[in-house]
């Protein structure tokens, strides 16, 4: 059952990523500076949809109780690509003098990204229960990590060959993207036709009025709570896990300090290339080409290493790695050199080959087998919670203004930081380190993967 699951996601990581690579932030932040000419909280918005979508990952925990978990997130699959496809039908319009669009294209260009964006965010949720019961822990970090590796090739590559098309003509982001939506369909086709391991017993679990968590087939662990008699939930959860609870806390510092640096980052590479030869290539090549190669090639050391360790142990060593990322942004900024930034995206890369493991399985080191949605409910909303306000904080401290349209515009000399900003970001980081390195100490020795 483990292999013919991972045969149709294999085939799925191949073909539905191409939509996901054009609303990728560095991408389709990109699109809507250089084309849809979007005011700088729009284009906030916009790069940082992946990340505030999570806010609806509880959500769709919750309509998922009780519900065949496959064909759910099939639907979602759905959805997402026609939101995606429907991009192609937005109007463009001129930059006015201050090189903003007027009218309600960049509105309509964020209303869809997000909306696709809050699909995927469901999709991730229910996804890691599928992984959780159809994969075994000592291969869980390998396996996934390949399947992630499979997506990252494809969201690398197809932005390189967008970016060529945009140079040629801007105008031919009507055609790439009902395209990669058409290529994504075979993906869900494949998707479709996944068994879940166990999934009666789990579907008759969560009808349950009281949901006591049980270990089922797996020794205890000193991760288990009592939720006395109620259905366990977000507060509960964190209340009673106090171990979850801190590595949510410096998860929280580390990823605010990312996404800061992230939007700052592609707000100020389309600047940069802003008229250069293949202007969208290059601006593509930094923003999340050369990170994502790198993110492939680092992985599956990384997966080795975290199916080994626990997951605050393994966030103790690569947390190490953001600082650095996050020191290049400000070296590359202060001389306004591409160069020194594409060595800062190496390292993005390398640190984001590590990240997307520990995003995607670290709770599976906390959660009983059958409330992984629930543990993974709590860490993507709490990532929706940073993504809600980090981008933004981060363009208002870089720009010195909060930038709604081209005739709203709120000036806050007094804030702005400038690319000092990337500083701030990486105290960020090493508190987080610090954090985990820590948490690490006080874990104990009783804690081990599940």
């Amino acid at each position: 059952m483990t292999r013919q699951s991972y045969r149709h996601e294999i085939v799925t990581a191949l073909t539905y990523p191409a939509s996901l690579a054009m609303i990728e932030g560095g991408v389709i932040g990109i699109v809507a500076a250089k084309i849809f000419h979007v005011p700088s909280m729009v284009f906030a918005a916009i790069v940082a949809s992946a990340n505030f979508a999570n806010l609806t990952s509880f959500i769709w925990a919750r309509l998922s109780r009780g519900r065949r978990k496959v064909p759910l997130i099939v639907m979602l699959q759905v959805c997402m690509l026609l939101c995606v496809g429907a991009i192609a039908l937005i109007p463009t319009q001129p930059p006015d003098a201050d090189g903003v669009a007027q009218g309600s294209s960049p509105l309509m260009l964020a209303a869809l990204v997000i909306m696709a964006r809050c699909m995927q965010t469901g999709i991730i949720t229910l996804r890691s229960t599928v992984w959780r019961q159809n994969y075994p822990a000592h291969l869980r970090a390998r396996i996934t990590g390949r399947i992630a590796l499979s997506n990252s090739v494809i969201i690398g590559l197809l932005p390189v060959l967008a970016g060529d098309m945009l140079d040629r003509n801007p105008e031919s982001f009507r055609i790439i993207f009902p395209a990669t939506m058409l290529i994504s369909i075979i993906g869900v086709i494949a998707y479709s036709r996944i068994r879940l391991r166990g999934e009666k017993e789990l579907l008759k679990y969560e009808i349950q009025p009281q949901a006591t968590p049980q270990p089922h087939g797996e020794s205890a662990t000193i991760y288990e709570y009592d939720p006395q008699a109620s259905r366990p939930n977000f507060w509960t959860v964190l209340r009673n896990d106090k171990l979850f609870r801190g590595y949510m806390l410096w998860q929280f510092v580390n990823g605010t300090a990312a996404m800061m640096g992230d939007a700052v980052l592609v707000y100020l590479i389309a600047d940069m290339t802003q008229g250069m030869a293949n202007e969208f290539k290059i601006s593509n090549l930094l923003t999340t080409t050369l990170p994502l190669t790198l993110a492939v090639i680092t992985m599956p050391l990384w997966a080795r290493y975290l199916d080994r360790v626990h997951i605050i142990e393994f966030r103790a060593r690569h947390g190490a790695v953001w600082v650095i990322t996050q020191l290049g942004n400000w070296f590359g900024a202060m001389f306004h050199s591409l160069p020194i930034i594409g060595v800062a995206r190496v390292f993005n890369g390398i640190a984001r080959g590590g990240g997307m493991l520990a995003w995607n399985l670290g709770h599976n080191d906390f959660a009983d087998r059958r409330m992984v949605s629930l543990y993974m409910g709590i860490h993507v909303t709490l990532t929706g919670i940073r993504g809600a306000f980090a981008p933004f904080l981060a363009l208002i401290l870089f720009t010195g203004n909060i930038q709604f349209t081209s005739k709203i515009t709120l000036e806050l000399p007094w804030l702005k930081m400038g690319y000092h900003v990337f500083l701030l970001t990486a105290a960020l980081s090493m508190i987080a380190e610090l954090g985990f390195i820590r948490l690490g100490k006080t874990m104990g020795k009783g804690a081990s993967k599940r």
